[in-house]
């Protein structure tokens, strides 16, 4: 496929931005096309960029419930992207779904199998001949088979909709119906429960999550939006994939802890304070904070961490060093995006460190080591460790090259 598709593609220039893709109306193309922007430091070439993208939003969507679905604004997420493939896949192979397996019970009205009947059933012999009390019959009436055809053809549609653009795909006929969401996602549970075939079962549990991120309201399918304007928060689950080694329990005892002593009631303790991401390598601790700031962009000091990121981490390391877990050392850690391709083409750059001055020197943690790590690397890698790379990362002698 051609790259066609870049030319509706951006960089986010602020925080705040919004970060995804959504679909509208052009007024100066007079054509519906999608609206694409890529974090700070994400350098797309192709169009397989877009779908690293959707990928990462959408694994992102599926641990992390908080930020809901959105259809009709930019502050949500929710798009099965592998549902909407799996569902576009098996039309281009085998049109829409039809009952391609029917079931036959023993009772006089429906369908009748002959066949069936005579092998399967007590013919009583008659002067005239031989008749049957009870045969085979299709239990499958035209309504249900209809209706799971239906369903199917919704199902595409909305399919095409959200991904059909991606592979250049023409969009099939909308349904003339009225969606009915609660019949459809019934029949295909029930369809759901009844099904010993993985295939079928896949296909089911695919038409349900596409159903279940339908809005029964929205008058027109083609305006969508799947993103966020909270990408910090992504960029925190990417660093903490990445590098992360503590989570759940294991991670919770290095969290600070503090708690009010009250003179007229009962003790009460606080709020933790949460690092973003703790690793422990070769009993040395990296305590990790994510930051989601421009500096890899702009080169402005000022948007590099200020002093309250700054004292927390001091935080984290004191409680860390004070509680003694015996780690030979704690180093703390600031991780910003950037763009390789625009800089020396290693995939990280180290650029220094940030000093808390009022730490004694003796304490290795006084300095925070800021490093800029290539979004779009980042994004298509966060699944393979990386933190044995750390002690590389912290000498600026020794770089990763970009692959």
């Amino acid at each position: 496929m051609d790259n066609d598709l870049l030319k509706f593609c951006q960089n986010a220039t602020e925080r705040e931005d919004f970060i995804g893709i959504y679909f509208d109306f052009d007024e100066t193309l007079q054509i519906n096309r999608p609206y694409i922007t890529f974090p700070y430091g994400y350098h797309f070439s192709t169009n397989d960029d877009i779908l690293c993208l959707i990928k990462v939003l959408s694994n992102y969507q599926n641990e992390n419930q908080e930020f809901g679905i959105s259809t009709n604004n930019h502050n949500g997420l929710g798009f099965p992207i592998y549902s909407y493939i799996f569902i576009i896949q098996d039309y281009l192979k085998n049109g829409y779904y039809y009952e391609r397996e029917t079931v036959y019970k023993r009772q006089n009205n429906g369908k009748i199998n002959w066949g069936r009947t005579i092998k399967k059933e007590q013919a009583i012999a008659q002067n005239n001949g031989t008749i049957y009390l009870t045969m085979q019959a299709k239990t499958h009436q035209y309504s249900d088979e209809y209706l799971m055809t239906q369903i199917s053809q919704y199902c595409v549609y909305e399919s095409f909709v959200k991904m059909g653009w991606f592979y250049g795909l023409s969009l099939p006929t909308k349904p003339n119906y009225k969606l009915n969401k609660a019949i459809f996602t019934a029949t295909l549970q029930e369809k759901l429960s009844k099904t010993n075939k993985d295939f079928d079962k896949q296909l089911f549990q695919s038409m349900l999550n596409v159903l279940n991120c339908i809005d029964e309201h929205q008058n027109n399918a083609q305006y969508f939006t799947f993103g966020t304007r909270r990408f910090e928060k992504i960029w925190e689950y990417l660093i903490d994939k990445a590098f992360g080694t503590e989570f759940g329990e294991q991670k919770i005892k290095y969290f600070p802890k503090a708690s009010w002593q009250l003179n007229y009631q009962a003790d009460k303790s606080t709020n933790s304070l949460y690092p973003d991401t703790i690793g422990i390598n070769d009993n040395m601790i990296y305590i990790i904070d994510a930051k989601y700031y421009r500096y890899g962009i702009s080169k402005n000091p000022l948007h590099l961490p200020n002093i309250s990121s700054i004292a927390k981490q001091i935080t984290y390391a004191e409680y860390i060093d004070s509680k003694q877990f015996n780690f030979s050392k704690i180093k703390n850690v600031f991780i910003l995006p950037f763009n390789a391709k625009l800089e020396n083409n290693h995939f990280y750059t180290h650029i220094g460190f940030a000093v808390a001055d009022w730490i004694n020197d003796k304490h290795g943690y006084k300095y925070i080591d800021t490093i800029l790590v290539d979004c779009q690397y980042l994004m298509k890698h966060y699944q393979n460790k990386q933190l044995h790379h750390l002690h590389c990362w912290l000498n600026p002698s020794q770089n990763l090259i970009l692959s």
